[in-house]
């Protein structure tokens, strides 16, 4: 076997190792209650999705985060007084310390159908939840350095504002079992190549 079909054969072993597969959901808000303008991330690994279900209690001082399930989130009301809330597996957890979060979310078809959660950190808050039937409510939230409508400027409680989540993007990548047939189909006809040539 050639050394370009020992790359190509190697490259497909380790691809489920690197690769990283995400559904993506953007809130869509459905009223004008506070706080205006959210902006709202969620991306959840394709297993955790077909599961139908997903529970995190999760807190900086535990260490690092888990790799599985939910792979990030995005946070914010108002980007031009503050930066996100950034939540990311791949690089731990939060960006930031003293941070928390709690969530809990069904699935149904592939969208999220209820849920509930609870994010906690030094300069940014959200609490929502839902009852049923993709409807999620703000209970609660902040960003230190406000807005005129409500938040830390005017210690006014944000809530009020209502929104589902919309799935924008899939990103599927093949299960490593697939990755690895392949694989060994690779090697397979390198070496079927080279016993032809040498005959």
């Amino acid at each position: 076997m050639n050394i370009k079909s020992c790359i190509a054969a190697l490259a497909l072993c380790v691809l489920p190792l690197t690769s990283s597969a995400g559904v993506v959901y953007r809130w869509v808000a459905t009223n004008t209650g506070a706080p205006l303008n959210i902006k709202l991330e969620l991306e959840f690994d394709v297993r955790t999705v077909k599961t139908g279900a997903f529970d995190l209690s999760f807190s900086e001082a535990q260490g690092k985060a888990p790799r599985r399930g939910l792979l990030g989130m995005r946070y914010n009301f108002d980007s031009s007084f503050h930066d996100d809330m950034v939540y990311s597996a791949k690089h731990g957890g939060f960006d930031f310390q003293d941070a928390s979060l709690n969530m809990s979310m069904l699935f149904d078809g592939g969208d999220i159908a209820s849920g509930y959660i609870a994010a906690y950190g030094f300069e940014h808050h959200l609490v929502l939840g839902s009852a049923a039937d993709r409807q999620f409510t703000v209970i609660d939230t902040d960003v230190e350095g406000g807005t005129l409508e409500c938040g830390w400027v005017t210690e006014i409680a944000c809530s009020g504002a209502t929104g589902y989540f919309e799935r924008v993007h899939v990103a599927e990548v093949p299960e490593p079992t697939t990755l690895a047939l392949l694989a060994v189909g690779a090697i397979g006809l390198a070496r079927g190549r080279r016993r032809l040539a040498a005959r």
